[in-house]
């Protein structure tokens, strides 16, 4: 009797077998490179993982076609974001509140799209690698053209995974991460080219009993030339080291301290413990005041009332502003005084009610200490009615005002010295990409749709706020001026943003952020781990103030100084060198390592194209003649 050919669906489930039984016997590799990438990230932070982890990868697609290369290397990047971002799905769950499997679906489809970077470099050194390059000139492109072509929700690049690793990320103020990124990929490619030269060896030995040197000349050539670049990159970075230390010895310092109120996340935003979470920060505040800071940082969000305080005017002196200062239910963009309180400082809000306290006192910043301020909160402009019928509306119909995730620094009497809006808003909780052009283009507005989701305003450029310098008091010595750049939460991970903002020229970066919807998971550290290289390419020193840590002082050389942890209310007080960033190469120049590479991968593909091109025409003369 003649077998049954199978149906449509069964062809269709045949196919499928044959592919899961190939992906599990092409996956052990690619697994491997994703496994010791993720540990070299905190809290892990086996950064010389990094230097092997990749020859996996490399390994598992040597010799495959392009495409297959392609999967290979998107297995990779996806498990390795997979396992950098678990935290995702407890975070949709949590804040979100959405069921653990639309959690798991979001975390799968942002692993997917920023593991294509290991996708695309894969693919592309797969070309590279069939036109004859050898493995350092095919890879170290790949990779670098593929994480500055594939945007980034969270950017993170494989040269982060160094930011412990201090002498060798020293020549991030001339490449930036993008230096640091080739300089990985080009020791894990020279490594597999010195195991597969030493494996040739060992062959050649056992096959004819004597000990030649099989030495073919691309491996150890290319080998010796990492090498040597590698040793000028220690080099270079133990230079700049002294250098920059020696600028440090030598510079101003002012003494600023640092408040993590450990404000667990919803309790930050409950109107019932407004007044509390306020009494936590003041009573933090007056010890570093009494220990001599002579700047105090609160962090992203840090005030938040129901009714705030505040002066519009442009008035004299601090009396004047107290005396025509005005309650309101939201904290005018154009506040230009906000008062301060002489005020005790009590232990917890209900003994303020009990002892009368009036509201001027109880729900302004600066109570407890005389220390100018800077502080994270929502600053709120009313609308036109021009401008509220141009903006998508909400559920609830058209807004009255635009909110936004700001900064205010305000001198030791409550005058505002500056403000600085946050530019790079989180998409979904501050803004949907996109929406206010949806609503242009097709009159649907998203906002209304999505009620949850955020529309904050945002600033027209990076800012840079001024503190004026002080003259001596009671025989202490002189406050310098101090110019903090302004980083608000996730804006410390951006390169291109603090390249805009070293044109600025300011003393210092100061990031503001709130990290506690992550809870105990490795985001915190891993926020401050990818911030460290903005010091290193602006050689200056970073301050980090967080709601429930990672806080810490970075200095200009990427080394964390001092840093807390993510348990229990801390403060940190630092005498802060006054470092102005410096125009280095990578401020002037920006990403050229990511531009050459991309130029490079480009001649690469189009040359891909060509040969294809010719060797189909040649198929089809071929067939022509028979």
């Amino acid at each position: 009797m003649a077998n049954k050919r199978p149906g449509r669906l069964g062809r269709i489930g045949q196919r499928l077998k044959r592919s899961l039984r190939r992906f599990g016997a092409a996956a052990p590799l690619p697994s491997l490179a994703a496994v010791a990438i993720v540990l070299a990230y905190p809290r892990f932070n086996l950064f010389f993982l990094a230097l092997v982890g990749l020859i996996p990868l490399m390994v598992a697609v040597e010799g495959r076609s392009p495409g297959s290369a392609f999967r290979r290397g998107l297995w990779t990047g996806f498990l390795v974001n997979v396992g950098g971002f678990y935290w995702i799905v407890g975070l949709i769950m949590s804040f979100g509140g959405m069921p653990w499997p639309i959690g798991v679906l979001l975390l799968a489809l942002l692993a997917l799209q920023q593991g294509l970077t290991f996708g695309i470099a894969a693919w592309i050194a797969t070309h590279a690698r069939k036109q004859g390059a050898g493995r350092v000139l095919a890879w170290v492109p790949a990779f670098v053209a593929a994480e500055t072509v594939n945007p980034l929700i969270f950017p993170w690049r494989l040269g982060n995974s160094q930011y412990n690793h201090i002498p060798f990320v020293q020549s991030a103020d001339i490449g930036g991460v993008f230096l640091i990124t080739a300089f990985v990929v080009a020791i894990n490619a020279a490594g597999l080219d010195v195991l597969c030269w030493l494996r040739a060896r060992r062959a050649a030995t056992g096959s004819s009993g004597t000990t030649p040197a099989p030495r073919g000349p691309a491996l150890p050539r290319a080998a010796i030339v990492v090498l040597a670049v590698v040793a000028a990159n220690y080099a270079y970075g133990a230079l700049r080291m002294n250098a920059v230390d020696r600028r440090t010895a030598d510079a101003e310092t002012v003494r600023i301290g640092m408040v993590e109120a450990d404000i667990a996340i919803e309790d930050k935003w409950d109107p019932a413990l407004y007044a509390d979470n306020l009494l936590r920060h003041q009573r933090l505040a007056a010890e570093l005041d009494a220990a001599g800071a002579e700047l105090i940082i609160w962090p992203e969000s840090a005030f938040e009332q129901e009714r705030f305080i505040q002066a519009i005017g442009d008035y004299p002196d601090a009396a004047a502003a107290r005396e025509n200062a005005r309650m309101s239910s939201i904290l005018r963009e154009d506040v230009q005084w906000i008062p301060t309180s002489n005020a005790p400082l009590v232990a917890d809000p209900y003994v303020d009610l009990q002892q009368g306290t009036r509201l001027i006192d109880r729900s302004v910043p600066q109570r407890g200490f005389r220390t100018p301020l800077l502080f994270g909160t929502t600053l709120t402009r009313p609308l036109s009615a021009e401008e509220s019928r141009a903006l998508a509306p909400y559920a609830s119909g058209r807004r009255s005002v635009q909110n936004y995730n700001s900064v205010l620094l305000l001198e030791d009497d409550g005058r505002v010295l500056g403000r600085a809006h946050k530019i790079v808003l989180m998409p979904f909780s501050e803004t949907i990409h996109g929406g206010q052009w949806l609503y242009d283009t097709f009159g649907f507005s998203i906002y209304a749709a999505i009620p949850s989701a955020g529309d904050f305003g945002k600033g027209a450029a990076p800012t840079v706020l001024e503190l004026p310098a002080r003259a001596a008091v009671s025989g202490e010595g002189d406050r310098p001026s101090v110019r903090l750049g302004i980083l608000n939460c996730y804006e410390d991970i951006m390169p291109g943003f603090n390249r805009r903002i070293a044109r600025n020229s300011p003393d210092l970066l100061v990031n503001l952020t709130n990290d506690a919807w992550f809870g105990q998971t490795n985001e915190p550290w891993q926020h401050m781990g990818l911030a460290t290289l903005r010091s290193v390419e602006l050689r200056t020193f970073m301050l980090r103030a967080t709601n429930t840590g990672v806080s810490a002082v970075i200095d200009a050389n990427g080394r964390i100084l001092e840093n807390t942890d993510t348990r229990d209310a801390e403060t940190i007080l630092f005498d802060t060198p006054l470092l102005e960033a410096r125009r280095t190469v990578y401020v002037r120049c920006g990403n050229w390592v990511g531009i050459l590479a991309s130029l490079w991968c480009g001649f690469i593909l189009v040359r891909a194209l060509r040969i294809r091109r010719r060797e189909t025409a040649q198929v089809s003369a071929t067939a022509s003649i028979d």
